[in-house]
């Protein structure tokens, strides 16, 4: 069975990566522009950057850098690793968010919060501009994404109806041609947009879900779903707590450099793989320079160091090792194979190292009420 939380071997994407940037002020604004050089440029990332082929940290002995502190016997307060039924029901709904259809509706009036498809025209004094017409556009009504009144016109109407849309452009928007002036929008509503989310049954399950995470009941989704996300509290927990008490020394800069590598260089990766221009991207997030970003990852990379210095420790003194069988079972997969062709070998035993000194120190803890 695989593992229903997606494992993010990278672990380092920014939130909303190319997300676009509008608010109920700005009509449009577009992200930085697509370049076709850098979308042909492919750029690699080493993953196993400061690691040896074992996955632990190269050119360092670990026990110089940590004093880790006791780990055996930890006392984990319950409610720290307690999973909730709407955190359940948030995966499942993560998961039946790709099956959702959509219903075209025609026959109702629009309401606040309802998504729209619109084809529009705008012009100023009769004449069209740049950026103001589009056919086939999702709009939901409330979201503020629209000049300010421009949404509240569409309320009430039907989907067949022809709109004039009447806004003023704020003197402060970005378009100096048009900030401060009145225009006039065609609009025509197409129809009303309402997603249908599947009923959750055992039969959609094993049909959707059996080949993918082996689950063949919604009893077994829900079960399998409440195992990993407790997995998931218990290792976030114990690598905090151990972090915490643990005594560190200054780590070098050569150790933790390589993992700011990873980072910036997987960042890169997936701008350029969009087809985005990666200094204009930097650019459009307020980050002045790749060398700016380097010193945002800095204190994260150094973090993971931290995590990876104890685990290395932990590992030596109960003479923990990490075997092809063991990224298996970490990946459940049966050939890792395209694993380590995309991520190293050394990468995936670092991470299996780490996973099996938390299981190491799991056979020992209990929870307790706090």
């Amino acid at each position: 069975m695989k593992k229903l939380t997606v494992i993010m071997l990278a672990g380092i994407m920014s939130a909303a990566l190319l997300a676009g940037c509008s608010n109920s002020k700005k009509k449009e604004q577009k992200p930085a522009q697509a370049s076709t050089e850098s979308a042909s440029t492919e750029v690699k990332v080493d993953y196993s950057k400061g690691l040896n082929e074992d996955g632990t940290l190269a050119g360092i002995n670990a026990a110089d850098y940590v004093t880790v502190c006791e780990y055996k016997n930890l006392e984990i307060p319950e409610d720290k690793v307690a999973v909730s039924k709407e955190e359940i029901q948030q995966q499942i709904d993560s998961l039946l968010a790709s099956h959702v259809t959509e219903n075209q509706v025609t026959d109702r009036e629009v309401k606040k919060g309802d998504t729209v498809n619109i084809d529009y025209e705008g012009t100023i004094d009769g004449t069209a501009f740049e950026g103001g017409t589009a056919k086939g556009q999702n709009l939901t009504i409330g979201s503020g994404t629209f000049i300010d009144g421009f949404e509240d016109q569409l309320i009430g109407k039907k989907p067949g109806d022809e709109v004039e849309v009447n806004v003023t452009f704020p003197k402060d928007y970005g378009k100096a041609d048009l900030a401060g002036k009145p225009a006039v929008f065609k609009v025509k509503i197409n129809y009303i947009s309402e997603s249908v989310t599947p009923e959750l049954t055992d039969e959609f399950v094993k049909e959707n879900y059996e080949a993918t995470f082996g689950f063949k009941t919604v009893k077994e989704m829900k079960s399998e779903i409440k195992s990993q996300l407790q997995n998931s509290k218990y290792t976030e927990y114990l690598w905090d707590y151990l972090v915490k008490k643990s005594k560190f020394k200054e780590i070098p800069e050569k150790v933790v450099n390589p993992f700011v590598d990873v980072y910036v260089d997987s960042m890169k990766s997936q701008i350029t793989m969009y087809g985005y221009d990666f200094k204009e991207y930097l650019k459009s997030m307020n980050i002045e320079s790749e060398e700016a970003l380097r010193k945002q990852y800095y204190s994260t990379a150094e973090d993971t160091v931290k995590v990876h210095l104890i685990a290395d420790v932990i590992a030596k003194e109960e003479g923990i090792t990490v075997t092809d069988d063991d990224i298996k079972e970490l990946l459940k997969v049966e050939n890792i194979d395209d694993y380590v062709k995309q991520y190293s070998k050394a990468y995936l035993s670092r991470y299996a190292l780490n996973n099996l000194v938390i299981q190491k120190i799991r056979e020992t803890a209990k929870e307790v009420k706090k």
